[in-house]
Order: C-alpha cells, then sequence, then structure tokens
C-alpha cells in the first residue's frame, strides 16, 4: 500500500506541474468545470495546491484501504496521459 500512497501523490506532483504548464502557456484548457470555476476565483497554482492538498486530507483523514489508492492511481494515469497529449498537440499547433 505504501508503494501505492508514492504513486499517486507523485502524481498530484506531475499533475499540478503538467496543468500549470498547460494552462500557463495557453495551449490548454482545464476540463474540470468545477476546477476551472475555483481557478478562475483563486488563480490556476493555488487552486491546483488547493485541491490537491485536500485530496491529501482526505485520505490522511478516512485513511482508505489500499484499493482506493489503485482507483486513484489509475485515474490520474488516464489524466497525466491527457495532459501530455494536450501539451504535445499544443506544442505542434504552434507557428
Amino acid at each position: 500500500m505504501r508503494l501505492l500512497i508514492i504513486i499517486v501523490a507523485i502524481q498530484q506532483l506531475l499533475d499540478i506541474a503538467s496543468t500549470w504548464y498547460a494552462l500557463r502557456t495557453g495551449i490548454g484548457r482545464e476540463a474540470n468545470g468545477w476546477l476551472a470555476r475555483v481557478m478562475n476565483h483563486f488563480g490556476v497554482l493555488p487552486a491546483l495546491l488547493l485541491t490537491k492538498m485536500t485530496l491529501l486530507a482526505v485520505c490522511w483523514w478516512l485513511r482508505p484501504p489500499w484499493q482506493a489508492y489503485a482507483v486513484l492511481a489509475a485515474m490520474y494515469t488516464a489524466v497525466l496521459i491527457n495532459n501530455a497529449r494536450a501539451i504535445h498537440q499544443g506544442r505542434q499547433n504552434r507557428p
């Protein structure tokens, strides 16, 4: 279970970095409507940090079983693949 927690934590950092990069450079947009509204209110980086810290706090408080971390790891693998594709396509579409 410790390995899954580490994987999910690393994925959160990669999601912050890739989302921030895509939004900062203008080659991507936030697909999560709720998070986009939070970003508009607080700013991109604060909103990303707030949501990731909230996820961390909920995991710390609830102490979910390893299966929950496996689901998070699978879900964020898909998110990171999507972020990488958006960044790659955005770079190719630049003049």
